[in-house]
């Protein structure tokens, strides 16, 4: 049963809660927004509060979308009552509490960096989203908009260009019929050279560069990038963040901010892995590398990390 639920594309609510999706004008707001107090009357001595619930839900979306990725979480569109559409991820058999003090300790961080000048000149700070957890293995996570994952820019790129989007597979498989798992340490390294001459590692330069309407908003926007890279590997480092590819990493598009999701691998529980440990304090590819400002790590980048772990450490009581 759980295999063929496995392989649904979607879900139709009303399979599983027909009340749910007849359901019109509900009394509460779309999780992760709040109510905005309108205005006062003052009349007769008594206060008649007005509220508009802006974000109160209308309906739920009757068709469910499911990811193919390793949890298949379901994509969620909530109906509000002045014509809004928001979207969440819905994920289960996953404790999203955990994401949510993560939020909490973002917020904490983004308040530190208000001292920082960097970052209040270049408006660099942690992105955040609401985390809703539901139960214990059941919650919801607003939908980041107007960001692309760095997967969906590489394989947009690569189409692009003709370039196959297993390339890096192909060459593997061409160079050697032995399983990648079961290679030693020397091989995997033979293996992962053999690829680097194969391949340029300028897809996200190329993705960013194509969909700037500028050079100066390419400019501006490569930076952003390489300081929230800086900003997040530093962070990411301290919370000993793991399980890094490029499906958790989003680029929001008009300013090339990073946006990490997925923070259920935290405090180095992917250091004990039995298969492919995550050794690293965090990731710093050729890729990500060529698409910094320079498309080198130890200027900008390295500058705002050092500026960061400042802050960081001095207020290292607070954080712990």
């Amino acid at each position: 049963l759980s295999e063929r639920v496995n392989k649904l594309s979607a879900i139709f609510l009303s399979k599983v809660s027909e009340k749910l999706v007849m359901k019109r004008g509900f009394a509460i707001n779309a999780p992760g927004t709040n109510f905005v107090k309108i205005n006062s009357d003052y009349a007769c001595n008594e206060i008649n509060d007005k509220y508009e619930y802006e974000n109160q839900i209308y309906s739920i979306e009757p068709v469910l979308e499911v990811l193919e990725t390793q949890q298949h979480p379901r994509c969620l569109f909530i109906n509000t009552r002045d014509g809004k559409k928001l979207k969440y991820l819905l994920k289960g058999s996953e404790d999203l509490r955990l994401d949510e003090r993560l939020m909490l300790l973002f917020a904490l961080i983004n308040g530190m960096l208000c001292n920082i000048d960097s970052t209040k000149e270049n408006e660099v700070f942690i992105a955040r989203y609401a985390v809703i957890p539901l139960t214990k293995t059941v919650g919801l996570i607003k939908w980041v908009t107007g960001a692309d994952t760095m997967h969906q820019m590489i394989v947009e790129n690569r189409k692009m260009f003709g370039i196959s989007k297993e390339i890096e597979s192909e060459v593997i498989t061409s160079f050697t019929n032995t399983n990648f798992i079961q290679m030693n340490s020397l091989q995997r390294l033979e293996v992962f050279e053999e690829v680097l001459t194969k391949t340029k590692g300028q897809e996200l330069f190329e993705a960013m560069w194509l969909k700037s309407p500028s050079a100066a908003v390419w400019m501006t926007r490569t930076q952003k990038f390489t300081l929230s890279s800086s900003l997040m590997s530093m962070v990411g480092y301290i919370i000993g963040l793991g399980d890094r590819h490029p499906s958790n990493i989003m680029v929001q598009r008009e300013t090339g901010n990073i946006v990490h999701i997925d923070f259920c691998e935290s405090f180095e529980k992917t250091l004990f892995r039995k298969q492919f440990p995550e050794k690293v304090p965090f990731r710093l590819t050729r890729m990500i590398i060529n698409a910094f400002e320079g498309s080198i790590e130890n200027g900008l980048f390295q500058e705002f990390a050092n500026e960061i772990m400042k802050v960081l450490r001095e207020n290292k009581e607070t954080l712990i």
